[in-house]
């Protein structure tokens, strides 16, 4: 019972099997077989015994023998009996591979069941063996492609077209996904489009096309019955041509995508295929030895050219449409000259050049049609004179075939591509070595952060704030300059190129200040961007707000943030107040970096402007106060002076009324003491102050409580070891004024008086000696204070002091346009009489003369000091219009006895606004000499008349203490060999020096020169030098340069006394120049109230064109004569011209280098050349001592 059990289930199994014996489909089962066997003999293309076994309605045509199959009946079926070696000829023969017992039971099952045709188009694959290489396999470049623009190049390998940057190697993009090699590549002539030719060698052709721009796959043409060497678009790129192993062209529709027809009659493969510049014409070149001109709009052949004795590898149309070059196996380039209809006979040959020793690979006109270049398996690389066909060039030994040639726009750059996958880029015309191109990935890009979402955060609170910027994507980290604010990249939404959202909190303990934020991603870490924190809480700008009923409405106090977007934008923000409630509306924009100069206006409920301004104390940023009349809605309007607009023109608007300290009084304390500060400003308690205990220094900051104050700035104190004084009020008479030491300090401010209506100035008494020399200053605005004060020095009566008498001895009028307080050149009536240092009156203001004019349209030039002009006597440099009276004066001690002239006497008095060296900005400083020995008074006063507690202000009265400093202006660069470069010294004097300063430079390194010493002159600010390298300096480092030792040194009260000057670090050595200049002789003699020549050379090296020249050093008094407005000038080409010295007579005996600064090929200086001024005094003495 076992048994029969057994046989049952036995039986019931195979039943089964037979039963679910799976379904034979055409494409997927019998098509492989039949390629992998049969079709090699049986195609369309070689239909031996005429039958086709490469489509199922093929196979129903049958053969020369009846049909391949009888449906259901595979015995009587003459292929499954020909595989089966039932029935000869035996299938496929002895010596090829066989089919297996199982791939000849598809076959009979197949036909068993009906040789069902199949139900979809068959997708052909092709079956290839598994073989495991034993390396990696060479991506060989079978075709490369130049864009029309010259930034980008194509290559393609197996399935992937890579576009590189020519210039960097960089990788811009990889096309993929493209079936089998990829043979041949074409951009359009717009460069927006790649064209691709490839494919399934031995299924299908594919071309592509690509857009450049993005790297997305714009339309596929699948078709052709073998892969694809070349696709080519007409210069409209309407029609697309393919060719390739098939033998056949196929044109197609490109916007469709459509086949509209195929070109046949090649016996062999295409391998070149080419529309003519002009659209007119289409070249074909075949393994068949042919090149057939075709018409593409008619699909008729024109001509064949049969001249070729083998098979041709490439063609290429000529820019002018008429020409046409092909080559290949028999290694000869011929040209056909091309008639205008390309008609059969109307063409000739009209060249032939046997052009390598091996097969011609490939072949291409430059764009301009001047060369044609060829490559071949001989691995050379040749460039033929296109008209003559005589070799031009030979590039260097190939490592490898060259399969693909692409020339640049430029016609100067050539791109090879070979068959061992490598790339190289030749100039035609230049060297026969190429460079490698090696395509490789570009490093992520180093972010780059823009601008925050939000600028403010209240401490204690946390914020998500979005980073704009470029290369953000792979953000990985958020840091800060303050450890404590901790930050994280948002999950959602993920980071994109241009933008992160981030999670930031600030604890509680972080102060109230600017802090900075970075990104890092895996390109690196960007730079910073501020993050303001703020004890208010935030409020932020909703457009549209330009109207007050569009205000943004915040509650109070706030940091509003906002951001005049457009040109013309207005914001408007809204805010409730109670009566007598003292609002201060704090605008911080130039302080935090903005473009915007606000303008900010406050209105009541009723729209009535209760203030407005667009500064505080000269910051560009307002502070607005006010104390409500009413209890309302009130409206802060903010907008640019000049109503411009953009992303960086935002600010910060504080609203509330909390304390704000607008500052500090006294402003200076004694070091290593506790001194108490009284604070002035709003919203604060009486009289409430704050402490400070300032080590030994000169300045020392106040500590503001940040948990209670708000303020603009900071205060800080000066820290003064001198007696000090508080003024007490009243003190604005001689009788009342506030008693001081002198040397000491005193302490005061403008304050309004009882009456509101007179003006507060106040008096201090101290005494001097007679002869007795002191310094009297304030300082106010160095101090952030608002006071701009003026000062006048009183006898013990209060009346003014003489100082000194200013007769006129020539008068003018102020000419041609007016002048400012700080400009420097102006011009007069009658100023040719004028002469150097001659001092000039203009209404109180005391210039003096440092360069007269320098043709009929020149100014003369008053000395300056840092760019701004110098006033003289502590006289102070204001602003003239045109006609206003102008006078030469000379200067005489009060009480001189002088000849009436009938030109005024002008008389100075000891009074200043702002110091004449412009050093202190509105502080004021004056010198004060005591003409008897008693009681002075010092009177104090703001020049606008203004007042208020913050107006405070430090009076010093002091000994002077002579002494200088001097700068270099060239502390590093390079020097090319031969040349030079000037180096500037500027000296910054104090307390009344204006003696010469001698500066010398030692110890410089072998190969380097320097003209030393050199002379800052008398009163005057700058020298220059010339620091200059041999031919054959050798380089240097910066080790040898810091043993460089410069030094400053003047004679001060019958001492000399010397100050290190800032060396140089480095200097590198440069090429020789293209222009080299040269002064010579070497030493030049010169007489006061002479002119005297000198030779200027220069030697060119490519340098054609004109050069100018500034002079440097020359002794004052002495300038460069007759060289017009042009100034020194040598004209194209010129290399010589002679320079005319001219002395002023009353310039003193000197020894001074004098060089000249070209303005061209990186301001090379000449050598220098020594001016000895010699005077009748200097000769003299010399001719009596045997001289």
């Amino acid at each position: 019972m076992t048994r029969t059990c057994s046989i049952a289930a036995v039986l019931l199994w195979t039943t089964s099997v037979v039963a679910e014996s799976p379904k034979v489909d055409f494409n997927d089962d019998v098509t492989p077989i039949l390629n992998k066997y049969c079709v090699g003999c049986h195609s369309a293309d070689n239909d031996e015994g005429g039958l086709d076994l490469e489509t199922h309605a093929a196979m129903l045509s049958g053969g020369k023998r009846g049909p391949a199959f009888v449906a259901g009946k595979p015995d009587e079926s003459l292929l499954v009996l020909l595989v089966e070696k039932k029935k000869k000829p035996f299938m496929p023969p002895e010596d090829e591979p066989q089919p297996s017992p199982a791939e000849i039971a598809v076959l009979r099952r197949w036909v068993e069941a009906g040789a069902l045709a199949p139900k979809t188009k068959a997708e052909f694959k092709l079956v290839t063996p598994k073989i495991k290489p034993r390396r990696p396999p060479v991506r060989s470049i079978n075709s490369v492609a130049f864009a029309p623009d010259g930034k980008l190049v194509a290559y393609g390998t197996q399935g992937v077209i890579t576009l590189v940057d020519p210039k960097t190697g960089f990788i811009v993009r990889q096309l993929e996904g493209i079936t089998g090699p990829v043979n041949g590549l074409e951009f359009s002539r717009d460069g927006k489009t790649l064209v691709v030719a490839a494919g399934e060698p031995g299924l299908f052709g594919e071309a592509t096309l690509w857009n450049v721009a993005d790297g997305k796959r714009r339309k596929t043409f699948k078709g052709h019955r073998d892969n694809l060497y070349v696709a080519t678009l007409t210069p409209d790129e309407v029609t697309l041509a393919t060719a390739g192993y098939d033998k056949d062209i196929i044109l197609w529709d490109v916007e469709s995508g459509e086949e509209n027809g195929a070109l046949t009659g090649h016996q062999d493969a295409i391998f070149g295929l080419a529309f003519s510049p002009d659209g007119k014409f289409l070249a074909s070149a075949s393994g068949d030895r042919t090149v057939k001109l075709w018409d593409p709009v008619y699909y008729e052949r024109l001509d064949t050219f049969s001249h070729a004795h083998k098979g041709l590898n490439a063609l290429a149309f000529h820019p002018d449409s008429h020409r046409l070059a092909a080559a290949g196996i028999d290694r000869q380039i011929r040209v056909w000259k091309l008639s205008d209809t390309g008609k059969e006979g109307s063409n000739r040959l009209l060249q032939t050049q046997f052009a390598h020793e091996t097969p011609i690979v490939d072949l291409a006109y430059t764009p301009d049609g001047k060369a044609l270049l060829t490559t071949a398996e001989d691995r050379t690389i040749k460039v033929w004179d296109a008209n003559t066909l005589k070799q031009r060039q030979l590039f260097e030994k190939q490592p490898d075939w060259v399969h693909g040639l692409a020339i640049a726009s430029d016609n100067k750059q050539l791109l090879v591509g070979r068959h061992d996958g490598s790339l190289g880029i030749y100039q035609i015309g230049g060297d026969a070595k190429g460079q490698p191109l090696v395509a490789r990935v570009k490093p992520p890009e180093k972010p780059e952060i823009s601008s925050l979402s939000q600028r403010g955060v209240k401490r204690g609170t946390s914020a998500r704030i979005v980073v704009r910027g470029k290369h953000l994507a792979t953000a990985e980290e958020v840091s800060f300059t303050n450890r404590k604010i901790t930050g994280t990249i948002a999950k959602e939404p993920a980071p994109k190129a241009n933008e992160v959202a981030i999670e930031v909190t600030i604890p509680e303990s972080v102060g109230p200040n600017k802090y900075e934020l970075s990104l890092k991603t895996k390109g690196g870490t960007s730079g910073r961007l501020p993050l303001w924190v703020d004890t208010l809480p935030q409020s932020f700008e909703q457009e549209p707000n330009q109207t007050g009923a569009q205000a943004n409405n915040v509650a109070t106090p706030t940091g509003f943030w906002g951001t005049l977007q457009t040109q013309g934008d207005v914001d408007v923000v809204g805010f409730d107040v109670r009566k007598g409630q003292t609002i201060v509306v704090e605008t911080a924009a130039n302080r935090l970096g903005s473009k915007l100069d606000p303008v900010v206006t406050i209105r009541d409920p009723a729209g009535r402007i209760l203030t407005q301004s667009n500064n505080y104390h000269m910051n560009p940023d307002p502070v607005l106060t006010f104390t409500a009349p009413a209890e309302g809605r009130y409206h802060a309007t903010i907008h640019d002076l000049k109503f411009a607009g953009s992303g960086n023109h935002f600010y910060r608007m504080a609203i509330g009324d909390f304390p704000f300290v607008t500052g500090v009084y006294p402003l200076a304390v004694a070091p290593k003491k506790e001194t108490e500060l009284t604070l002035s400003g709003y919203n604060l308690e009486p009289n409430e102050s704050v402490k400070v205990s300032p080590p030994d220094g000169s300045s020392a900051s106040v500590f503001l409580d940040p948990n209670r104050y708000r303020y603009f700035e900071r205060p800080s104190v000066s820290v003064v070891d001198l007696p000090q004084a508080l003024e007490a009020e009243p003190n604005d008479t001689a009788s009342t004024a506030t008693a001081m030491m002198a040397p000491g300090v005193a302490h005061g401010r403008i304050l309004t008086k009882d009456d509101a209506r007179s003006l507060d100035a106040d008096l201090y008494r101290f005494r001097a000696k007679k002869g007795q020399t002191f310094i009297i200053e304030t300082e106010a605005s160095r101090r952030r204070s608002p006071v701009d004060t003026k000062i006048e020095v009183l006898d013990a009566s209060g009346k003014p002091i003489e100082r000194l008498w200013l007769r006129a001895i020539l008068d003018c009028v102020v000419d041609f346009r007016h002048i400012n307080s700080d400009q420097a050149g102006l011009r007069t009536s009658h100023m040719l009489e004028f002469e150097l240092n001659q001092l000039v009156y203009l209404n109180g203001d005391v210039g003096k003369i440092f360069r007269l004019p320098r043709g009929p349209d020149s100014d003369f030039l008053f000395y300056t000091n840092r760019g701004k002009r110098r006033a003289y006597f502590d006289t102070n440099a204001t602003a003239h219009a045109k006609d206003d009276p102008a006078y030469l004066v000379e200067p005489h001690p009060p009480g001189t006895k002088l000849a009436p002239n009938g030109l005024p006497v002008f008389k100075l008095h000891y009074a200043n606004d702002d110091a004449g060296d412009r050093e202190i900005g509105a502080d004021s400083r004056l010198f004060f000499t005591a003409p008897a020995d008693g009681d002075y008074l010092v009177r104090v006063e703001d020049t606008y008349g203004r007042s208020g507690p913050e107006f405070a202000y430090r009076l010093t009265v002091r000994p002077p203490a002579p002494d200088f400093s001097v700068s270099n202006g060239f502390r590093s660069g390079k020097i090319n060999a031969g040349s030079g470069k000037e180096m500037k010294f500027s000296a910054n004097r104090v307390d009344g020096f204006d003696g010469p300063i001698a500066v010398t430079i030692e110890g410089l390194p072998k190969g380097y020169s320097v003209s030393s010493p050199t002379v800052i002159e008398a009163g005057h600010a700058e020298a220059w030098a010339v620091l200059r390298a041999a031919v054959d300096a050798p380089k240097t480092t910066p080790e040898e340069w810091k043993k460089v030792k410069i030094t400053a040194s003047a004679m001060i009260a019958g001492k000399t006394v010397s100050h290190p000057v800032a060396g140089i670090t480095n200097v590198t050595i440069g090429p020789k120049p293209k222009i080299l200049v040269h002064l010579y002789p070497a030493e030049v003699t010169v007489r006061p109230d002479s002119t005297t020549p000198i030779k200027l050379r220069v030697d060119r090296d490519g340098y054609t064109g004109p050069i100018r020249f500034d002079d440097r050093n020359l002794p004052h008094g002495m300038r460069v004569d007759n060289i017009g407005l042009n100034g020194i000038l040598l004209t194209p080409n010129d290399t010589e011209r002679t320079l005319y010295l001219r002395c002023d007579r009353w310039v003193q005996a000197m020894k001074r280098p004098f060089f000249l600064v070209s303005h061209h090929d990186g301001r090379q200086a000449s050598n220098s050349v020594t001016i000895e001024v010699v005077t009748d005094t200097k000769l003299a003495d010399a001719k009596a001592a045997g001289k």
